[in-house]
């Protein structure tokens, strides 16, 4: 998948081209989610931490909105494959917001699920 190597490789312009192209048309939900998951976590990648307002902040609360809507009722559903990631987007959120204790803990809580049920390249993720 373009999108996802494209995320991996850093390349944040061409994951989002790759990445809308992707979910305007007809995907299936699980990679639906994994696309809107990985769209959340690349809008914090440009976003200065200092600076809480602008067009990539507002961006970057968007794509967060949209992905917690959508996987946050996942995450009751099947926590093995969600909570997960509702932990690590919430955790750039308060980071982002500026509320570094309580953005340790939840990042301190998706490296933990991470690493129990085996998702390698997200418990990295976790961990940067």
């Amino acid at each position: 998948n373009k999108a996802l190597q494209s995320f991996w490789l850093g390349h944040s312009e061409r994951f989002n081209h790759y990445s809308k192209k992707l979910l305007e048309n007809q995907l299936g939900s699980h990679n639906k989610f994994t696309i809107l998951f990985y769209a959340a976590l690349n809008a914090f990648r440009g976003v200065n931490k200092n600076a809480r307002s602008g067009s990539k902040f507002t961006k970057a609360k968007l794509e967060y909105s949209e992905a917690i809507s959508v996987l946050g009722p996942l995450a009751e559903l099947s926590p093995l494959n969600f909570s997960n990631k509702v932990h690590l987007l919430e955790a750039e959120m308060l980071a982002l917001e500026g509320k570094p204790l309580q953005a340790k803990s939840s990042y301190a809580a998706s490296i933990t699920s991470f690493c129990s049920v085996g998702y390698v390249q997200e418990h990295g993720l976790a961990c940067e």
